[in-house]
């Protein structure tokens, strides 16, 4: 009972989330909105990895330590950073031009993409509950594709959709990725966690300076 409270929690604070960024994004670009919002959660973690480091002795909780890795590991992180940062790009791009009620469901076709890439990449076998999951997702997203049209929106034509679809696959994929670097490789959440956003902060950085530049260029110094 614990467990469903929890995921009910935590798909209410996704939803404040979304709504979040669908207001930054409002009357800002992309790249600014997103690049800033990375280097916060950079930001935060940095002190975890740094005192995990330093003095792990004092550290008071080990959920939270920070584990010492080699060059090969940082190399898988880098690129979950990758992986991450371009389903971010495409997804905030969606979301500042399509309605909340259209990018949202789209989105939350996620664990659909993630279970089918478990049942082709890791040969997992879903229980019959889950297959029956899986039809009424597909038949959700089949239904807010007449949704759209009331909007104005045509999923098979409009780029924006292409870019949210893009993204929720991205994030499958991304997920499918955790589970090898969690279960697999045997990384410690917060681990995982910490040094994704700090190299999320590399990754996005050129990204960012490039739009910087282009807005610099159409000023009159």
């Amino acid at each position: 009972m614990s467990w469903i409270l929890l995921s009910i929690f935590s798909a209410f604070l996704l939803g404040i989330y979304d709504l979040a960024k669908k207001h930054a994004l409002r009357e800002n670009a992309v790249l600014p909105v997103l690049f800033f919002g990375i280097v916060t959660n950079g930001c935060i973690w940095l002190p975890f990895i740094i005192w995990s480091g330093v003095a792990p002795e004092s550290y008071p909780a080990e959920t939270f330590r920070v584990d010492t890795i080699g060059i090969d590991s940082h190399q898988l992180l880098f690129f979950k950073s990758a992986l991450v940062a371009g389903s971010w790009v495409f997804g905030y791009f969606a979301l500042k031009h399509l309605p909340l009620s259209i990018a949202g469901p789209i989105r939350a076709t996620s664990p659909l993409w993630t279970i089918l890439l478990a049942v082709l990449i890791m040969g997992e076998s879903p229980s019959a509950w889950q297959w029956l999951g899986i039809g009424i997702v597909m038949a959700a997203f089949y239904a807010f594709s007449f949704v759209g049209k009331l909007e104005g929106i045509r999923f098979h034509k409009d780029k924006w959709v292409a870019f949210m679809i893009a993204a929720t696959l991205i994030g499958a994929c991304s997920a499918i990725y955790d589970k090898y670097l969690l279960q697999t490789i045997a990384m410690r959440p917060a681990t995982v966690q910490a040094w994704f956003s700090v190299y999320l902060v590399v990754v996005m950085a050129p990204f960012y300076l490039f739009w910087l530049k282009g807005v610099l260029a159409t000023w009159d110094l």
